[in-house]
């Protein structure tokens, strides 16, 4: 049904669905041209009631469910340096994980087949990755210090 109304009315069209407004983009080169010549025009993000439930409003501000503009341009900058000095796309945070991972899994043989609750234990693998980003080095699950910081 979409190819036959893209014949009638071409490669870029809209319709009304209830009170939701549309646009419907057929074919490869329509949707190149939108994406890459026109990418500002279609950046915005959809407001759907669900948002207001969840908490968003049309005026968010953040990342994920903002409004496409300059504000979000400037913080998605911030969040990808900032992220990127901490080890995004490098080597050395995969490392970093990969020596955690290591350490769970000694910590899951230690316990000998008996049941138990992985939450603590994985807790304190994700606080152990970030806090060796953050602090340049690793926790023994059972340092007090490292539990209180975790429960603070």
């Amino acid at each position: 049904r979409v190819t036959e109304l893209s014949k009638k009315y071409g490669q870029l069209y809209s319709l009304q669905f209830g009170w939701i407004h549309v646009v419907v983009v057929n074919g490869y080169d329509a949707l190149k041209e939108l994406l890459i010549k026109k990418s500002e025009d279609c950046a915005g993000r959809l407001y759907l009631p669900l948002n207001k439930i969840l908490g968003f409003t049309e005026k968010n501000e953040g990342i994920i469910a903002a409004r496409y503009g300059r504000s979000w341009k400037e913080q998605r900058r911030f969040a990808l340096s900032t992220l990127r000095n901490f080890g995004l796309g490098k080597k050395s945070l995969e490392e970093r994980i990969i020596e955690e991972a290591g350490f769970l899994c000694n910590e899951f043989q230690a316990i000998n087949g008996q049941p138990f609750d992985p939450d603590v234990i994985l807790y304190n693998t994700v606080a152990n990755v970030i806090g060796s980003i953050i602090f340049g080095d690793r926790f023994q699950y059972g340092d007090k210090a490292f539990l209180e910081l975790l429960h603070a």
